[in-house]
């Protein structure tokens, strides 16, 4: 089951009458029942070379080339709480790419989200699956 808001929007038209009403659904938090969407849950990923424990933690590392920093990132629990203040301490002390561009945010991330939901965990594929024609937020 996934839970999501529904949203309806009433079109007015030129004439001021009013027109169709849309339904729009879309998840607004990746918690609870769609957790499972959060870049924290735990599901192994690669990068460069390294495997991650969660998509977040590979994010994160794909910020510096420092390998040392990397494998402190890849060694930490994946517990959102304190992960990310485990990952900014493990950062604060290591040199962020200079090309660390949103064109290459965007495509680490994608690469990362493809890997996580390619169906090697069969339940995270059918997951996302189950929220086609929502909006995810």
């Amino acid at each position: 089951m996934v839970y999501m808001v529904v949203q309806v929007l009433l079109f007015v038209q030129s004439d001021g009458t009013m027109g169709d009403m849309v339904y729009v659904k879309r998840i607004e938090s990746f918690s609870g029942e769609n957790r499972f969407l959060s870049n924290f849950w735990p599901v192994e990923v690669e990068l460069e070379g390294e495997i991650y424990p969660s998509t977040e933690q590979a994010y994160k590392a794909a910020k510096t080339s420092d390998l040392d920093a990397r494998k402190k990132i890849a060694g930490l629990v994946p517990n959102k709480r304190e992960l990310e203040d485990q990952i900014r301490e493990v950062l604060e002390t290591a040199t962020i790419r200079s090309d660390w561009t949103d064109e290459v945010k965007l495509r680490v991330m994608e690469d990362l989200l493809r890997q996580k939901f390619d169906g090697r965990d069969p339940f995270l594929q059918q997951r996302l699956l189950d929220t086609k024609g929502i909006e995810l937020i």
